[in-house]
């Protein structure tokens, strides 16, 4: 296991800090590995030592992240705590909760991070492996919280998963996930940790007076399975309430943890699952949900099954209940949480028909250098003073994707047969939640297309260079840049331009002073570095 100590309060947590509180426990190490480590640990200041963090990162993807909860103590922490209890993967006795950070490699990561609350009834929790490992195949990165439990009650847990979300989010960028996509998921009792946090994120009683609590706990969208909601009687989970609220709750605790009462309009949306056959948590949990989110106008989907008991019921003998997994994947792909299986190409056509219509009215000269891209090169109009003597076709389009400028290359690149196709894309694939190894795919396929009409026309990527407003993503472009790097060494008509580290100051951060107020788009001086950097490879 790998352990992650502090940092919590740090909302912009650079790779040059990240080997300070980071700790490996293994019971021996190779000798290179060592030699790696102390490398990571001396010099993590530089470019040459980011590249070596990312490294150690992919190194050690594989092992799980344990990271506490409340470094500076735990709020309420009893004076005779005994030792936690492990049975079999199942924990009681929590009193120091922790996260453990399931990565996908880097590789399929999409940015997108869950929160994941394992069930248990609030008197055991389990380590959350499988369905973790299951999210991790989607691109997913997941947190599995080891919550406090019935030796606490209310509102411990909901501290938990809290003080869970708003590390996620104030550390986007050292998880390489995105603080806008990240949701929360739970079963049983675990649905209903996860229910508050989409229900009760801006609680009082979710907080601590840390720092930390200035940052937003409010997830993106919730995903409940099986899960408990209401503390009303006929349809409680009597044990979630006794664990919780203890034998004799008042009727206000009642009402404030009764989640079906504290639904509002700009709760996150819902997917939740559940079985009529369901003999631990009835059914009308998740009804009584469904219909407040609809009374709410909160978009929610549904999926109650007549088969399948409570817990699991993955087993294909309980039939269409076994497919959920398969519907919550859609769900995800749906509302663009993760990469949608359909893509919009029609939004483009006005500003590719403009193109075309610019190019007939001024025609560019036959065999120049043609640029194509998202914003980075539609916003490039310094191309007169920056490329002097060469025939320059600027056709991007901010916003779009790499699929897009294969889809448009018949409109935008083959009717003026260039000598040269500078291709600078791919960041806003990685932000919609494709995985750098997806954005990799569809290079190829742009290389493929193009080379099957030009194939004398060489194609340079201009990688990609981290900017301020998508930090949290740097690590994705880095390893799309790498395999693309891999991939054209010593082809023929394809080249590669490192731009990665232009933007990078000496803490090895972006630097604010070469970019436009959104902090994502190139100023004047961003441009020049760009040019300087381009200017080698374009053929007068």
């Amino acid at each position: 296991m790998r352990t992650l100590a502090g940092g919590q309060e740090r909302a912009n947590y650079s790779a040059q800090n990240f080997s300070l509180p980071l700790r490996v426990r293994v019971t021996k190490l190779p000798d290179h590995m060592n030699s790696m480590i102390t490398l990571f640990r001396l010099h993590c200041s530089t470019l040459t030592s980011l590249l070596l963090c990312v490294f150690a990162l992919n190194v050690f993807a594989a092992e799980p992240l344990v990271i506490p909860l409340w470094p500076e103590g735990v709020p309420g922490l009893k004076s005779n705590a005994t030792p936690e209890v492990e049975i079999n993967g199942r924990f009681t006795n929590i009193h120091n909760p922790t996260l453990t950070m399931y990565a996908p490699d880097v590789a399929k990561s999409s940015g997108v991070a869950i929160v994941y609350s394992p069930g248990g009834g609030y008197v055991r929790v389990s380590d959350g492996k499988n369905d973790a490992r299951w999210l991790n195949s989607l691109g997913i990165t997941v947190f599995v919280v080891k919550y406090r439990l019935d030796d606490y009650g209310h509102p411990a847990p909901f501290q938990d998963v809290m003080r869970a979300i708003r590390v996620g989010r104030s550390r986007a960028a050292e998880f390489g996930i995105r603080p806008d996509r990240i949701g929360v998921m739970g079963g049983s009792a675990g649905g209903h940790l996860s229910a508050c946090a989409a229900t009760m994120w801006d609680s009082p009683e979710g907080k601590t007076g840390n720092a930390l609590d200035d940052v937003s706990a409010r997830p993106n969208f919730a995903a409940l399975i099986y899960p408990v909601i209401t503390m009303e009687d006929p349809f409680v989970h009597k044990g979630s309430r006794h664990a919780l609220l203890g034998n004799n709750p008042t009727q206000e605790k009642i009402q404030l943890l009764s989640l079906e009462k504290q639904v509002r309009s700009n709760s996150p949306p819902f997917f939740i699952v559940a079985t009529m056959a369901d003999k631990s948590v009835p059914v009308e949990n998740s009804l009584k949900l469904y219909q407040a989110l609809r009374d709410a106008g909160v978009p929610a989907e549904m999926h109650t099954y007549a088969a399948g008991a409570h817990g699991d019921s993955r087993d294909p003998q309980y039939g269409p209940t076994a497919k959920w997994p398969v519907r919550c994947e859609e769900w995800l792909r749906f509302n663009k949480w993760i990469t949608p299986e359909t893509h919009d190409f029609a939004k483009w056509e006005k500003e590719v028909s403009d193109m075309e219509a610019a190019d007939k009215t001024n025609p560019p000269a036959k065999n120049g250098s043609l640029f194509i891209g998202s914003s980075t090169i539609r916003l490039w109009k310094s191309f007169p003073q920056d490329f002097p003597n060469v025939s320059v076709i600027n056709h991007g389009f901010g916003g779009s994707e790499i699929v897009d400028s294969t889809h448009f290359a018949d409109r935008l690149i083959f009717p003026h047969t260039p000598k040269q196709i500078f291709l600078r894309a791919g960041g806003n694939d990685l932000w919609a939640g494709k995985s750098p190894l997806q954005v990799f795919t569809e290079f190829k396929e742009f290389v493929a297309t193009v080379h099957a009409k030009l194939p004398e026309t060489e194609i340079i990527f201009i990688a990609l260079s981290p900017s301020p407003s998508r930090w949290a993503q740097a690590g994705r472009e880095k390893k799309l840049n790498d395999l693309v790097a891999r991939f054209v060494r010593g082809k023929a008509l394809l080249s590669y331009v490192e731009t990665y580290d232009l933007t990078l100051g000496n803490d090895g951060k972006p630097r604010p002073e070469l970019f436009v107020a959104d902090m994502l788009h190139f100023n004047a001086d961003g441009y020049k570095l760009l040019a300087e950097r381009v200017r080698p490879t374009v053929i007068k």
